[in-house]
């Protein structure tokens, strides 16, 4: 994936991409939470985090683009609302909700450690994420 496609991807699961009849924006992570059916789609946080990983050089600099802060902050801040208690998504599954609370962890460590962009703070900033991978079924 490419630093531009890390981009537009992230600004469907942010819900910031203006293109909304893009079933991407609809079916981000962000979209499939607003709508929730039920069951929280895994492949979306994967590639929430893989597309951080693309773009965590551009996290070095002294300026960090506001369209990329804006998407990645969003989908930390919309979901830490919806699924805390009085929240659009207060009343789901609690091991869904706790799933849910254990990515948005994950994300927002990786975040803290990219924006501290320290090579030990780069290289610490997905660990828990790739461990995670290594422990999803095959």
């Amino acid at each position: 994936m490419t630093s531009e496609e890390a981009r537009i991807s992230l600004s469907f699961h942010s819900g910031r991409n203006s293109n909304i009849k893009d079933p991407r924006w609809i079916n981000g992570f962000l979209g499939s939470l607003r709508k929730f059916n039920g069951d929280i789609i895994e492949e979306n946080f994967i590639d929430v985090m893989n597309c951080l990983k693309v773009l965590a050089p551009e996290f070095a600099s002294d300026s960090v683009d506001k369209n990329l802060l804006a998407d990645v902050y969003g989908i930390l801040y919309y979901t830490t609302i919806w699924i805390q208690e009085g929240g659009r998504l207060s009343d789901i599954d609690c091991k869904i909700r706790n799933k849910i609370k254990y990515w948005m962890q994950m994300y927002s460590y990786a975040i803290v450690l990219l924006l501290d962009y320290s090579e030990q703070a780069y290289k610490e900033a997905f660990t828990e994420f790739d461990d995670y991978l290594m422990k999803l079924p095959k």
